[in-house]
Formats: C-alpha cells, structure tokens, sequence
C-alpha cells in the first residue's frame, strides 16, 4: 500500500511539473500584456496612417517604417520578437483571442479619451 502510494505521488508530481512547464512562454516571445500594449499601438499607427491621404506611397513607405521603428523602441522589442510572438499566438488561438479581446477595449478606450 505504502508503495502504491509512493508511485501515485510521483505520477502527481510528474503531472503538476509537466503542467507547470507548458504554462510558460518560450523564450523570446511577448507575454500577453506586452503583446497586448504592442498590438494597441500598432494598430492606432495603421488607423493613422490610413486615414491621412497627404503622403505620397513612397514618403508614406518610409514614414511607416520609421514609425515602427519607434514603436519597436518603444516596447524594448524587435520586429523578429513581434514576428516570432505572432507566430506562437496564432498556435495557441485562445490566447489570441483574449490578447485582441484586450486590444479592441484599449483602443475604444483610447477613442472615448478623444472625445
């Protein structure tokens, strides 16, 4: 019985260990809330670059390029970091869902503060 006992805590063990590592995000991807504020402000720069009509295509190019280049800054990010962190969220599409969930209320949030 004792012996019984000593397996099923090693079984529990294992599980509670195992369940514990797949909770973690590999290295060099954005958790959630990092990825949330970065997809916020992304989407706010395209919203502004799409609405102004003044640029022509190859200064509006540069001038996005640019932005994001601050934006990246910004965030202490990398485009390959935002590329990679894309890539695992859209395997894990709960999570995706619940980071764009998070950025659409920012960015209504963001829109009433204009009001």
């Amino acid at each position: 019985m004792k012996q019984l006992k000593n397996i099923a805590f090693t079984l529990l063990a294992i599980t509670a260990l195992i369940s514990c590592k797949s909770d973690r995000l590999p290295e060099g991807i954005l958790n959630e809330e990092q990825m949330v504020d970065f997809l916020t402000d992304a989407h706010l720069l395209e919203s502004y670059y799409s609405i102004t009509t003044n640029f022509h295509y190859e200064e509006r190019a540069a001038e996005i390029a640019a932005s994001y280049d601050e934006l990246f800054e910004k965030h202490h990010t990398t485009r390959a970091i935002v590329d990679s962190s894309r890539s695992y969220y859209l395997h894990h599409p709960d999570l995706y869902n619940d980071i764009y969930e998070q950025v659409l209320e920012n960015i209504v949030e963001n829109a009433k503060d204009l009001k």
